[in-house]
């Protein structure tokens, strides 16, 4: 294969894995806003939907995020390691940096948005 070609390849699936990242984003926050105010379309929830919203949506999300991120970018590191061609490598070291760098950012991300979240649902906020 040639190197044009491999990079075309690495930036396509690139490109694939940066479309999903806005997706679960907005899924992420919608969830996060639901359950720090308590609103869903206009209409209160009670606390434990809100609670049950935090365990079993927001925190599946959140960790599907984490670990597309981190995939993809391992991914690339050891794509870099087997293609032949100096650009073709930068291409994928560049690819990697991108996805291990969003999933770091997205891991150091969790801990403060979980305390936020569960500081808010103790005091029972929105209800």
């Amino acid at each position: 294969m040639s190197e044009t070609t491999t990079i075309a390849l690495l930036l396509a699936v690139f490109a694939l894995t940066a479309g999903t990242v806005p997706q679960f984003s907005k899924r992420l926050w919608e969830r996060r806003d639901h359950i720090v105010t308590g609103i869903v379309d206009g209409v209160p929830i009670s606390m434990s939907y809100r609670r049950m919203l935090f365990f079993h949506d927001y925190l599946s999300i959140w960790l599907s995020l984490d670990v597309v991120l981190l995939t993809v970018g391992v991914a690339f590191v050891f794509a870099a390691g087997t293609v032949e061609g100096d650009a073709a490598r930068q291409t994928a070291y560049l690819c990697a940096t991108a996805g291990l760098g969003g999933g770091a950012f997205v891991t150091i991300l969790f801990p403060i948005w979980t305390s936020y979240i569960f500081s808010v649902l103790r005091r029972g906020e929105g209800d």
